[in-house]
């Protein structure tokens, strides 16, 4: 007498199943929209860890509050805002690159063009030299990846330790040659790296793997000049808040 009820059980057991698989099937697979609400309060983040994590092709709003004046800035992408104790901030950008970016802030910067810091933020010049991608601070053990897109074909990118600027590489991008999953470079004790000049395939993932005892910081581009270097020192200060991490999708 209890056969139907047992085999309508059944059917709806099956049925629930094949939702639950076409949702799994579904999500995640075409880029999403990402808000972040973000309170900096004494200078530090008020989020523990401090890391916003999202997936590449994302669009993302950081919505930003301060009880302090000053920019905030996206290393890597190169943006920045100006901040006011008084409003939030809203920061909108694409997720095109992935890897690990430091944000930072600046107490009390002055204003500058922060449209045309945007626009110019990720356009590769002749030379090559872009704003690509900064590592947070590596210690001991660290590593930062970096993936190679088929965009940089015939590209040149330099880079350097930002803890030593002297110490600089590059990751030279050609089409032809075997294709490498990773390409493996040791930071070592004097903030060098070995080898310091790499050359890839498009889609290849750059590691650089903190061997030593001395903290160290991968920035794309070329190292800034004394003059830069000295208008930094002086002029402003520079506060790490936390990472923004962009995942592969």
């Amino acid at each position: 007498m209890n056969r139907p009820s047992f085999r309508l059980g059944i059917l709806g057991l099956l049925l629930l199943a094949a939702v639950i698989g076409l949702t799994a099937c579904g999500g995640g697979s075409e880029p999403q929209d990402r808000v972040f609400d973000l309170k900096i309060e004494n200078r530090e983040l008020d989020m523990d860890p401090a890391v916003i994590k999202t997936e590449k092709g994302d669009a993302v709003t950081l919505n930003i509050d301060t009880d302090e004046s000053g920019t905030f800035h996206l290393h890597g992408y190169d943006i920045e805002k100006e901040l006011s104790d008084d409003e939030t901030t809203v920061m909108v950008f694409t997720a095109d690159f992935d890897g690990s970016f430091a944000f930072t802030f600046h107490p009390g910067a002055g204003e500058e063009d922060e449209d045309e810091h945007e626009e110019d933020g990720m356009d590769m010049d002749e030379s090559g030299h872009a704003e690509l991608f900064e590592s947070d601070t590596l210690e001991r053990g660290n590593t930062f990846r970096f993936t190679v897109t088929s965009d940089f074909a015939g590209v040149t990118i330099p880079y350097h330790n930002h803890m030593s600027h002297e110490n600089e590489g590059s990751v030279t991008v050609e089409e032809e040659g075997e294709v490498q999953a990773t390409t493996n470079i040791d930071i070592l004790e004097d903030g060098s790296f070995d080898p310091a000049d790499v050359t890839v395939k498009p889609g290849t993932v750059v590691v650089w793997t903190n061997e030593s005892g001395v903290r160290a910081r991968v920035t794309s581009g070329e190292p800034p000049s004394l003059e830069e270097e000295h208008e930094h020192e002086e002029g402003e200060e520079e506060v790490d808040l936390g990472t923004l991490e962009v995942h592969p999708r």
